[in-house]
């Protein structure tokens, strides 16, 4: 719960499917790089640069590219990816070319391409259409099937009630 403004704001955070579940706590060195340990977060909105590929975007920064980037295996392996979690994205278009929701679904696509395991959402359903949140909600659950942890971070008790497994408040 959050002040703003002389008015109290209601944060819902949720966990869908917890594949860390009977691992118990693990320490990691403040050092340690979130995407190494297997975290990544899509945050509410797009860090994608407009003026490049969806496939650009989602291997710039790459640490495994190194020196020597190969496109053609890079879009192999994104392809890949998109198929077995349907998370359906023009991988050519330019990403100023992309729906808000395929902006979003490139950004999650990128997450799991660099090995995350939980997904951290930051109100992904806050600027997308009532059909792409449904969507959105497939999307989730399907992850979660494949054994990707979620926590998903909303303002909408709507949301929380229809896809949550736990909700903290």
């Amino acid at each position: 719960i959050a002040r703003l403004g002389g008015f109290f704001t209601l944060t819902a955070v949720m966990l869908l499917a917890p594949c860390f579940a009977g691992l118990g706590p693990r320490r990691l060195p403040l050092s340690t790089p979130p995407t190494r340990a297997g975290i990544a977060m899509v945050h509410q909105h797009s860090t994608l640069v407009g003026s490049m590929s969806v496939e650009e975007n989602l291997c710039f920064g790459d640490p495994r590219s190194g020196l020597l980037f190969d496109p053609k295996r890079a879009g192999r392996r994104l392809a890949e990816l998109s198929r077995r979690f349907g998370l359906e994205v023009p991988l050519g278009a330019r990403a100023d070319d992309l729906s808000v929701g395929q902006r979003q679904r490139a950004e999650i696509l990128r997450a799991l391409d660099r090995g995350a395991r939980l997904l951290i959402l930051d109100e992904p359903t806050a600027v997308l259409t009532p059909q792409e949140a449904e969507d959105l909600f497939v999307i989730m659950r399907e992850l979660t099937n494949k054994g990707v942890s979620i926590i998903f971070i909303t303002h909408k008790l709507k949301e929380v009630l229809a896809i949550a497994d736990r909700i903290t408040v």
